[in-house]
């Protein structure tokens, strides 16, 4: 039996019928706002790049033979308002049921974003093209582009560090210290006075600010703070106080924690609460959830959604996200040299949306190397070593003649 026509079904006729497929594109019409025949529309506006000519009704039948086109319909735009009209109505029950669950779990934040993240159809609409090759307002600030600067000078002069609206991944084998990782970038970070905002999937509260702590102690030059004791509440109350008190005096950056004592965290959290932020770091990626309640481990496609719903955050919102990710077993080589990009569990999309991509490997107990292995405004490839020592809190870049001292050091006693 035929399926029965509707406005994605009159749209396409209209397009074959005028001979124009690419005047949805000028009223905002774009592929995700079909539900019943996006294969057909994505198969439509691609036949003139494939062909180079528009398509006939005959290869539209021959293509899908059940599509209910009819020859009547040619008034493009007022269709093009019908098929938004019907997406948005689609987008906001779906948007109005997830604000209602997440007000039900207590969440006024995340029902917010749900609200915010509804689009007006005339937010597709296309606008008045001008030409780039002349326009020089760029210029006006060529000088003022603002970076989080980094803790290892090879990190910082390769990539200059992230800007507003990049998106970094941070890659590990299990157990490697990618969370270590992101909390050094987070030290300098706030030791430069930035406001950041850290989404703590794995670990409490309590447990990041441990971390945080031990390393902040160590770039005060305050001796003896260990993090086995600060973890294990070891250490003396009074010189906790103390340390306390210099990071108040001394470090003037901002650190918010936004862990899973509330429920789950999805990228309408990290949306909201990154609007106000310099920084901010995701621990990890595999465990964030989609809007709808669906974890980015569950299936590769939800990571490649949740990898560019990410990547978007941070163009929005203007701020620089750094990520921590999984490397899947075939990037378990045995040597030294870290990872590759392609070994990124789950999804290739977190290595085609990130701007930056840097695996590491312990080549030690003492001692971590990192590769920049993606790079998109500059060199790729560029291996760095560094102290690992988070007992300690030590993180600092060392040299590679250093660092192989080090680490056959480290086997040489574990050896003995």
């Amino acid at each position: 039996m035929p399926e029965r026509p509707n406005s994605e079904s009159r749209l396409i006729s209209a397009l074959i019928n005028v001979h124009d497929v690419e005047a949805a594109l000028i009223y905002g019409v774009v592929p995700e706002m079909f539900q019943t025949y996006q294969s057909e529309y994505r198969w439509l506006a691609s036949f003139p790049v494939r062909y180079d000519n528009q398509p006939s009704v005959e290869s539209l039948r021959d293509k899908f033979p059940e599509f209910p086109y009819s020859e009547t319909y040619v008034d493009v735009g007022f269709i093009c308002d019908e098929v938004k009209d019907k997406h948005t109505h689609r987008t906001m029950v779906t948007a109005l049921q997830a604000a209602g669950e997440a007000l039900r779990n207590g969440d006024t934040d995340e029902a917010y974003a749900f609200f915010s993240s509804i689009q007006h159809p005339e937010a597709h609409a296309t606008y008045r093209m001008e030409n780039a090759l002349h326009d020089t307002s760029f210029l006006d600030s060529y000088d003022e582009v603002d970076t989080i600067e980094m803790p290892w000078a090879t990190l910082q002069k390769t990539t200059g560090g992230p800007a507003a609206g990049d998106f970094w991944v941070v890659a590990a084998r299990l157990k490697q210290g990618k969370s270590w990782t992101l909390a050094s970038m987070l030290v300098h970070a706030l030791m430069s006075g930035r406001r950041c905002t850290l989404f703590s999937l794995e670990m409490p509260k309590r447990q990041v600010m441990t971390r945080i702590h031990v390393q902040l102690a160590y770039e005060l030059g305050i001796k003896d703070v260990r993090h086995s004791d600060l973890h294990g509440r070891g250490y003396d109350p009074i010189a906790y106080r103390k340390l306390m008190g210099a990071i108040k005096e001394q470090i003037s950056g901002e650190l918010f924690v936004v862990d899973t004592s509330r429920g789950g965290i999805s990228t309408a959290t990290v949306a909201s609460h990154t609007k106000d932020t310099e920084f901010a770091v995701v621990d990890h990626m595999g465990l964030l959830m989609s809007p709808f309640g669906k974890r980015a481990v569950e299936d590769w496609r939800m990571m490649a959604a949740i990898s560019n719903i990410t990547k978007e955050i941070a163009q929005v919102n203007a701020v620089p996200i750094v990520a921590a990710a999984q490397i899947n077993r075939e990037g378990d080589t045995r040597g030294w040299k870290p990872p590759r990009t392609r070994n990124l569990a789950q999804s290739d999309a977190l290595g085609q949306d990130a701007d930056v991509v840097i695996t590491m490997k312990r080549r030690s107990k003492s001692v971590a190397t990192y590769l920049i292995d993606a790079n998109r405004s500059g060199e790729s490839g560029v291996l760095f070593s560094t102290m690992f020592l988070p007992n300690e809190g030590r993180f600092e870049e060392i040299k590679f003649e250093k660092a192989r001292e080090i680490a056959e050091n480290d086997v040489q006693m574990e050896d003995d």
